[in-house]
């Protein structure tokens, strides 16, 4: 069949995509069908259906010759796979009729003895909802925003760890602990010396003084 009847077309630039050869094209247009049973009579029935989306199948081929570039197969093989992989709304021109809002779901070519220089494959497009391709988007940025997110143990932030200060907890009353630092203060203010006032001032504020060596009791 003639190459220029068949093409793809990009609906948001108006790009084309051709073909150096086509060899067939295949329709697909059904109903998805639900059946029952009728115990009564032993047969079944349908008891609902649904459309399920079109499809077109192109039986193409690329060839390095007829383009003049040593490898325009692989770049035509490389715009159809990003066609697929950013979901493009597509035209697609058929001698029999044409679509509108088509994905190309599969890709499948092979490079053989009969187009050694270039591919022969299949291309197989699906109808879909274009409102359906055109929320994905912003359902996967509010997905992204919403998400948990991580944290790392090798944080860059580091944290003020302050030096702990032992305390010893004293189980003598905070009353008596006073007396005896202001008895202690008041003697070593009146001498320096170990006399018998001293010590008889010390003990009268609960320590006993021995061999230089102050204790409570």
């Amino acid at each position: 069949m003639p190459f220029a009847s068949v093409f793809l077309q990009s609906m948001a630039t108006g790009r084309k995509v051709l073909f150096d050869g086509v060899l067939s094209v295949s329709y697909s247009h059904s109903l998805r069908v639900s059946t029952d049973t009728d115990e009564t009579a032993g047969t079944d029935f349908v008891s609902g259906a649904r459309s399920v989306p079109d499809r077109l199948i192109l039986a193409v081929a690329a060839s390095d010759v007829n383009r003049g570039e040593t490898n325009a197969s692989q770049l035509l093989l490389s715009s159809l796979i990003s066609l697929k992989d950013t979901m493009t709304l597509l035209r697609a021109v058929t001698p029999l009729r044409s679509y509108e809002n088509m994905l190309l779901t599969d890709i499948s070519v092979a490079r053989d003895e009969e187009s050694p220089f270039g591919w022969q494959g299949t291309l197989t497009l699906t109808k879909t909802n274009p409102e359906i391709i055109a929320s994905r988007p912003a359902q996967e940025k509010a997905a992204a925003q919403t998400a948990p997110k991580k944290t790392s143990d090798n944080s860059s932030t580091k944290t003020n760890q302050g030096t702990t200060t032992a305390q010893t907890v004293s189980n003598t009353p905070d009353s008596a602990v006073g007396a005896i630092g202001q008895a202690v203060a008041d003697a070593l203010s009146a001498s320096l010396q170990t006399s018998s006032p001293f010590e008889r001032l010390l003990e009268n504020a609960g320590i006993k003084v021995s061999n230089r060596y102050m204790t409570t009791y």
